[in-house]
């Protein structure tokens, strides 16, 4: 089996999304998992406050895109596609951001209160490796999540929405005559 497997095929999953915005999604939801760890080793000082919240709405958001994929809609109802290709710029901006505060303050770490050493002495679990690590997480962290809205962007401008993004739910007679009568709740 792994004879036919090349570097960037992926064995075929059934999945209710693109396989390649499903493999962007998990791996940035274990991403954003690990860099909330890492980062709340030293209480988010060493990325100015900006890791832990960041890290916290990728979290939410990955989750509902899974649940929301993976519900059927019905007739008439949206299947928001291009509200989270552009929820997931949106996040990638806030990645951007902490990845550049995370690296401003590795660079200046002679400003008093965002040493490695301070923080260590006053009791927090950051060392300077720890540090070099949230730099590294939130520069994967900001590839993938902007890795994810621009596969989805160039999806949705090559064939149009996915048919695998919230397929439509078959309507039965059942459903059909329930609606009829009014005895739906």
């Amino acid at each position: 089996m792994l004879k036919s497997l090349t570097f960037f095929e992926l064995p075929k999953l059934k999945v209710p999304m693109p396989q390649s915005l499903f493999v962007l999604t998990v791996a940035s939801l274990l991403g954003a998992s690990v860099s909330l760890i890492v980062s709340m080793l030293d209480l988010g000082v060493l990325s100015l406050y900006v890791t832990p919240p960041v890290s916290a709405i990728t979290i939410v958001f990955l989750s509902v895109v899974l649940v929301v994929a993976h519900r059927r809609r019905e007739e008439g109802y949206p299947s928001y596609y291009s509200t989270t290709i552009l929820c997931a710029y949106i996040v990638s901006i806030g990645w951007l951001v902490g990845c550049i505060t995370t690296m401003v303050v590795l660079v200046k770490g002679e400003a008093v209160g965002y040493q490695v050493n301070t923080l260590h002495m006053q009791g927090v679990a950051a060392n300077a490796h720890t540090q070099r690590l949230q730099c590294f997480l939130t520069f994967v962290e900001f590839t993938l999540v902007g890795g994810l809205g621009l596969c989805g962007h160039l999806i949705a401008r090559k064939e149009g929405e996915p048919d695998s993004w919230r397929p439509m739910a078959e309507v039965t007679e059942t459903t059909t005559k329930e609606a009829e009568e009014g005895d739906f709740i």
